[in-house]
């Protein structure tokens, strides 16, 4: 029953959007209608998608905006625009910090504690685009808003001061629109977001990148994690994700996850994002919402 689900979205990047987006729609159209979940948890990628659901947005139309092409080229001319100017004849920072970044998830790491901490320091220190001219392009005046949806949504950042993972929602006296933001921060890519005194990254940096664990306690949850079938890629992420759905298992909770499929993964691609390759993420995914409906009923009936 969704009145019992609480819905956990994972990061995954604007492919990450594109996909779980599609899938809403296939569940939705399979009459699992995931918007009536009893409450959301949403990091990185599934912060952005979290907020849009509790806006009372119709899956619908956030699938169309997915599949518009001229939609996707105008997001990615946003992208564009964070990245930090630099004379001509110097290397590209965001490129460098890129690799950097992809570097640390990619290695083996013997201490959950060290993989952050280097996460942190590469933040702390790398040359991004100013926070103000991220804050003007992330959160344009006409998306700037304090107001939290009805549906209890919870917002994962890290902060990069105490290396700690934190959760914002609607008794936390921060804007809206700003926890997002925190939650999307790439760490090397775009500046740290400060709120109150403390600077955040990307939620979707801590553990398997699905804080699946915050769930606990629920009588029934749907994990639905864009990356999780390559979290053998990123060390240690793919036992983090099976000791918290055991966990939630073993508390009683009904769980299920819905990972990307191999046709999903191949739109997946590489670098920035590509338009083209955001649309058939999308139609991927609700094909397989469409495939995952009839086990998902299982869980919550």
């Amino acid at each position: 029953m969704l009145d019992e689900t609480t819905l956990v979205l994972g990061a995954g990047g604007p492919w990450g959007v594109a996909w779980m987006t599609g899938i809403l729609l296939g569940l939705e159209e399979s009459d699992i209608a995931v918007r009536y979940a009893r409450a959301m948890i949403g990091s990185s990628a599934g912060a952005i998608l979290g907020a849009r659901i509790g806006a009372s947005i119709a899956i619908q139309t956030l699938f169309d905006q997915q599949t518009s092409l001229g939609e996707q080229n105008r997001q990615a001319g946003r992208f564009r625009d964070l990245a930090p100017s630099r004379p001509e004849d110097a290397a590209p920072p965001a490129a460098s910090n890129l690799t950097s970044f992809q570097s640390i998830q990619s290695r083996t790491w013997d201490v959950e504690d060290e993989r952050i901490r280097a996460l942190c320091d590469l933040a702390a220190g790398a040359r991004t685009v100013s926070w103000t001219n991220f804050d003007a392009v992330a959160r344009p005046a006409a998306f700037r808003s304090a107001t939290w949806p009805a549906t209890a949504l919870k917002i994962t950042a890290v902060d990069i001061d105490t290396r700690m993972l934190v959760t914002f929602d609607a008794s936390s006296g921060v804007d809206h629109s700003l926890a997002i933001v925190a939650s999307c921060a790439i760490p090397g890519i775009f500046p740290p977001v400060p709120i109150n005194g403390h600077r955040y990254i990307d939620g979707g940096s801590w553990g398997s990148g699905d804080n699946a664990h915050l769930a606990l306690g629920a009588p029934s949850v749907l994990v639905i994690s864009p990356l999780a079938a390559q979290r053998a890629q990123r060390a240690g992420g793919s036992v983090i994700l099976e000791r918290d759905l055991r966990d939630l298992r073993a508390s009683g909770a009904r769980v299920h996850l819905i990972s990307a499929d191999p046709a999903s993964l191949a739109t997946r691609g590489t670098g920035a994002p590509n338009p083209t390759l955001m649309v058939a993420a999308a139609k991927a995914g609700r094909e397989q919402g469409h495939a995952e409906a009839a086990a998902l009923k299982n869980i919550l009936v």
